[in-house]
């Protein structure tokens, strides 16, 4: 009966990470089972991001009630998203600048300003374009040419 319960951990384990979330046992009881977990959101798939409670409840479902949770929840790393970043994505999704203007709120000057080098990227303008393009993506997943037609 142990043993198939170990199998069905190791099972939704690998399901867990191939969905982006991964555990790590920091402390484990004399007989091996685990006593403190942490688990952390490496990614997002499909848009889904999971608060604290999620993470801790699906860790408890997967390891018993009993185990202490540290959940650290996904951090967004904007370091990667530049103008090349922008730029790619806007030709990987066929979006035209005045896509963007319309789109996003962005002023039109703002935006040839920025395309042109003349000002950089903050925090929050990365944040916006992840974001916008995340959605955009999500958005094209869910479409069909039977809903528009």
């Amino acid at each position: 009966m142990e043993s198939n319960r170990a199998q069905q951990v190791q099972r939704e384990f690998g399901w867990y990470k191939a969905s982006g979330i991964e555990f790590k046992i920091l402390d484990s009881n004399s007989q091996g089972f685990p006593k403190k977990v942490l688990v952390t959101q490496t990614k997002v798939i499909n848009g889904y991001m999971l608060n604290q409670k999620q993470l801790v409840e699906r860790t408890k479902a997967l390891f018993g009630r009993e185990v202490k949770v540290i959940p650290s929840v996904h951090s967004l790393d904007v370091n990667g998203i530049d103008l090349g970043w922008i730029v790619d994505k806007m030709k990987d999704l066929g979006i035209k600048r005045k896509d963007l203007v319309k789109q996003t709120g962005l002023d039109k000057t703002y935006l040839s300003r920025l395309f042109s080098g003349q000002i950089g990227l903050s925090t929050p303008m990365r944040a916006l374009f992840h974001y916008y393009f995340q959605t955009y993506e999500l958005n094209g997943i869910f479409r069909t040419e039977k809903n528009f037609q």
